[in-house]
């Protein structure tokens, strides 16, 4: 009887363990999202340490769901963590807002998108081909204006006083306007100089009166280097390799472009309003809408399949795909929305990277089809890596050059015959001597308006690696150390002609 019990209960627990062992399979079978969170974090770690941010906090939200990935120090050198609560620029992704206030007025019937732009900027006098010419406000809205890429060298310099208008007097067009797209930061500055027209308040004002209060975006501000942001993070930039803290100029016209700051639960937000409109005031929804209507009578690609819209991109053979990058001088940034699938990505990092720009795409390849490039570059990471050994290269070459000179000025003070020969430079071989790394460092001081007109070594060393500037420095002391040489080897050659030796 005994015997036949403690079979009973063997079989029981098998019974129990093989409904276990089955419920787990069943589980591992079909319920994938743990395995699937941990490949996904891998991904976003994987582009974090390839683009050496120190900071980067990354929301990935389907149909309702979501899910957060902080990593990183907000502050490197006080070993600050990253956090939820950490305030970024936005970059580009600012363009969306200005955009969606504009199509607020539109709505309200402010203003209109083939309103002469002179009609709220009177200042503003553009010309093409050296004539003055009328544009519209689709113009700026949808990147069409033919303003050149110059112009953001210009618009993000502080200039305290001086309107946006005045800043553009006079500018010459790249082509007609209406014609081509062109990606130019300048055009949502003018859009912002509307909006500050159009409804008397700054564009501070505007966009927090139209969207972020709205929303319950409270940790959103739109916001120059004049306003202290609490829990901003620091920004940085790539440089020999390394991160280095760097705090860009943040101008007051270059606000509505660029310098919009938010936090990664106030772009959830965000994300949720523009996937579930339903829930958005009905002030905004019409406006929504219309932001998203891209310009289709001068399109992105010749293909027609991309269209810019009120500062977003729309891939429409995507289903439709809605995104938009942001880089500033050490902040990058995308978004990416799927409305039909419900899904909504957002990155912010507190470098400016091109493999944060991507990440997003990234993320979305991996949702949908399960993979994502692999061995991604990154331009600016690549600079570094060249200034880097440049650098290293014309520092070998000086130090090559100083070890020859020091040789000569030790032959050159060596006694011979009981007297001791003393080099002479006169007031001629000094000029000369300080000439030459003068005349080189005024042809590197030119060398970028004569590669790109409007460009200038501001604008390089406040977008470029930090590595970038060792360069020029390199190659100034490179020609000074070789004009002394050349010097002291004429002379002493010269001195050996008239039997000094």
């Amino acid at each position: 009887m005994g015997h036949i019990k403690r079979k009973a209960l063997y079989r029981l627990a098998c019974c129990v363990l093989l409904f276990i062992s089955a419920m787990g399979a069943l589980a591992q079978e079909h319920d994938p999202v743990g395995a699937q969170d941990e490949r996904l974090a891998a991904l976003i770690h994987q582009r974090m340490l390839e683009a050496k941010v120190p900071a980067l906090s990354v929301s990935v939200t389907i149909a309702g769901a979501r899910e957060r990935f902080v990593y990183g120090f907000a502050d490197v050198a006080g070993k600050k963590a990253n956090a939820l609560d950490e305030v970024y620029e936005l970059g580009s992704m600012s363009k969306a807002f200005t955009g969606l206030v504009l199509q607020s007025l539109m709505r309200e019937g402010k203003l209109r998108q083939e309103d002469d732009i002179a009609t709220y900027l009177p200042d503003m006098r553009l010309s093409y081909k050296g004539k003055p010419i009328t544009l519209t406000v689709a113009d700026f809205l949808y990147h069409t204006s033919g303003l050149p890429f110059s112009t953001l060298a210009r618009l993000e310099t502080p200039m305290p006083g001086i309107a946006v208008a005045q800043q553009l007097r006079d500018e010459n067009l790249l082509f007609a306007p209406g014609t081509q797209f062109y990606y130019a930061s300048a055009n949502y500055d003018v859009l912002g100089a509307v909006i500050e027209k159009v409804t008397g308040k700054t564009f501070a004002e505007a966009i927090a009166e139209r969207i972020t209060l709205p929303l319950g975006m409270s940790s959103t501000v739109a916001a120059s280097g004049d306003v202290t942001i609490a829990n901003k993070a620091n920004g940085y930039k790539l440089g020999f390799g390394k991160p280095v803290l760097f705090s860009a100029p943040l101008a007051r016209n270059h606000v509505p472009a660029a310098y919009i700051h938010s936090t990664l639960p106030d772009m959830e937000i965000w994300i949720d309003a523009w996937l579930r409109r339903n829930a958005v005031p009905a002030t905004l929804r019409d406006a929504m809408d219309n932001s998203w209507r891209g310009n289709s009578d001068v399109p992105f690609t010749a293909d027609n399949r991309i269209l810019y819209a009120s500062g977003w991109f729309i891939d429409q053979n995507q289903g439709p795909y809605i995104s938009h990058g942001g880089q500033n001088p050490n902040f990058s940034s995308c978004i990416a929305l799927r409305p039909e699938q419900q899904i909504g990505i957002v990155a912010l990092a507190n470098m400016n990277s091109n493999l944060i720009l991507q990440l997003c795409a990234d993320i979305d390849n991996y949702l949908r089809i399960n993979k994502y490039a692999d061995g991604a570059g990154d331009a600016i990471a690549a600079s570094d890596t060249l200034f880097t050994y440049l650098a290293l290269l014309l520092c070998c070459l000086v130090a090559a050059v100083v070890v020859r000179v020091a040789y000569r000025l030790y032959r050159a003070t060596v006694r011979s015959a009981g007297k001791q020969r003393r080099l002479r430079l006169r007031v001629r071989d000094y000029a000369i001597t300080l000439a030459v790394p003068v005349f080189v460092a005024a042809v590197l001081c030119a060398a970028p308006g004569v590669f790109s007109p409007g460009l200038d070594w501001r604008f390089i060393l406040l977008w470029g690696p930090s590595s970038v500037l060792a360069v020029p420095i390199g190659i100034v002391l490179l020609a000074f150390v070789l004009t002394l040489n050349h010097q002291i080897k004429r002379i002493l050659l010269h001195s050996k002609e008239r039997g000094d030796e």
